[in-house]
Order: structure tokens, then sequence, then C-alpha cells
């Protein structure tokens, strides 16, 4: 397999995973005179993790494979936010900032696996990815959930 044509495939993929997180965003921010606040507040900590991965020269199918995650976290962490009573007071968004730093450590521990196992194939690295984005927004919810935050269950 053409490795150049391989990181073309992986760049091109890239923009699509990265505004499917800015998309949830703008969903998510109410539509009154504080959205841009409201909407860089969902999204920032995104572009974070991912300017995190970025910063360690990750191959883009790493970025795009967390940032994918990242997207379906969000959203659903923003349904999670609309159905329940956690957010009357609006400290329920605090949850998904809190929960980010696992979503960066996991990240970060893939991109390093990737690197040792040196994976090849662009669907392998963005899975690998993504699972390790996975599990570690996982084991952060679930810590924050039996410590700092009422989940209600």
């Amino acid at each position: 397999m053409d490795t150049q044509q391989d990181f073309t495939n992986e760049s091109f993929a890239l923009l699509p995973s990265v505004l499917a997180g800015v998309a949830v965003a703008i969903v998510l921010a109410p539509k009154d005179d504080y959205f841009l606040g409201n909407f860089m507040f969902w999204w920032i900590p995104q572009a974070i993790v991912l300017g995190i991965l970025i910063s360690f020269t990750s191959r883009p199918a790493v970025v795009s494979g967390a940032a994918v995650i990242l997207a379906i976290y969000l959203a659903a962490y923003g349904s999670w936010l609309s159905l329940t009573a956690i957010n009357d007071n609006g400290l329920g968004i605090l949850g998904y900032l809190f929960s980010l730093p696992g979503a960066a450590v996991g990240a970060i521990a893939g991109a390093y696996f990737i690197k040792q196992r040196n994976y090849q194939r662009a669907v392998v690295v963005g899975s690998v990815a993504a699972a390790s984005t996975l599990v570690g927004l996982v084991l952060n919810q679930l810590l924050l959930c039996n410590t700092l935050m009422y989940c209600g269950f």
C-alpha cells in the first residue's frame, strides 16, 4: 500500500471528523445573545484535546479517531443533560469539562501505543485512537460520577 496515498486519505477524513464536533456544539449552544460564548464553551475543550494530539505530531487518523469520539460524547452528554434535572442549577455542564482530561490521557496513550506498534493502516490507527479516547472518557466519567458529581444512577 502506498504510504503517501494513505496519509492523503487520513488528511481528507480529518476535516469532517473535526467538523462533527463543531456541528454538535452549534446544535447544543442556545441561539441567543450568548451563542458564541456557549458554542466556545462546548467546542474549545475538544479543540484543546485535539491540539494536544497535533502537538505530539500524531497522524491525521489519530486526531480523526479522537475527534469522532469527542463529537459523539458531546452529543450524548448534551442529550443526557437535557433529559435530567442535573443541569437545573447550571453545574451539570461542569461534568463535561471535568471528563475531558480523561479523553486527553486516553488519546495520548492511544497515540503512543500506535507509534510503538507502528500501525500503518489508517482505519486501524483511527479505530485504536477512538477506542483509547473512549476508554479514557468512560473511566474519567465513572470516577466523576462516583466522587464529585451525582449522575443519577
